[in-house]
């Protein structure tokens, strides 16, 4: 026996049936939003996030110019997130230039030149004049050498911001604005921590923003 033939209208409500559901799949595609990547302006660190996972294999990634607007938009609203995704940069690849990156900030900041120019004299003044270390807790230490002995401050604490400030007078006779200041020590605080730790020897007393004097440099407990 032969199969039977269906009826013009059950094929006719059958393609309906089917047109029906692709159009119901359309609909709810159409509804589901799609997710818009983030941008500098918007959400500066998921940006630079994402860079650095593309970093690892693509030095290029940090001349990009959303990563280098991501950067400038942090490093003028967020310092220290600044400096730590800078230093998550330099870890990601190590062939990467984070001072190419800095450049490129510099140039995307609008008239941060000049204060660019004393952020960087500041800081390679530090370096050149002091030892940058963290204690025990991972706060940032400098031990300054003196003739007679060697002084111990914590980066920030107004002892070390005094010594610094007349270390700049003396070699450029200038003053320092103080948001050049904090800048500079926010980078010395990020060196410290990134260095080694400062050593620390039993029997010496908690001090805030202490000097040690004499020749014989010793172990310092901060609070």
């Amino acid at each position: 026996m032969s199969a039977p033939t269906p009826s013009p209208d059950g094929v006719v409500e059958n393609d309906r049936h089917h047109h029906h559901d692709h159009h119901t799949v359309e609909v709810e595609a159409a509804a589901t939003p799609a997710i818009p990547a983030p941008t500098p302006d918007t959400d500066p660190v998921g940006v630079i996030e994402a860079a650095l996972v593309r970093l690892v294999d693509d030095v290029g990634v940090l001349a990009e110019e959303d990563v280098v607007r991501a950067f400038s938009i942090l490093k003028a609203t967020d310092l220290p997130g600044y400096l730590r995704l800078r230093h998550a940069a330099k870890k990601a690849n190590r062939d990467c230039s984070v001072t190419m990156l800095d450049k490129l900030v510099r140039d995307e900041l609008p008239g941060s030149s000049d204060d660019a120019s004393a952020l960087d004299e500041l800081v390679a003044l530090a370096r050149a004049q002091c030892q940058l270390h963290h204690d025990a807790d991972r706060n940032a230490v400098a031990v300054i050498p003196m003739p007679s002995r060697r002084e111990v401050w914590r980066v920030y604490s107004s002892g070390f911001e005094e010594w610094l400030r007349a270390a700049y007078w003396r070699a450029k006779e200038m003053g320092v604005p103080e948001t050049t200041m904090k800048s500079a020590l926010a980078t010395l605080a990020a060196a410290g921590v990134s260095g080694g730790q400062f050593p620390r020897k039993s029997g010496v007393g908690k001090q805030s923003d202490a000097v040690i004097r004499g020749s014989q440099l010793n172990a310092l407990n901060f609070l």
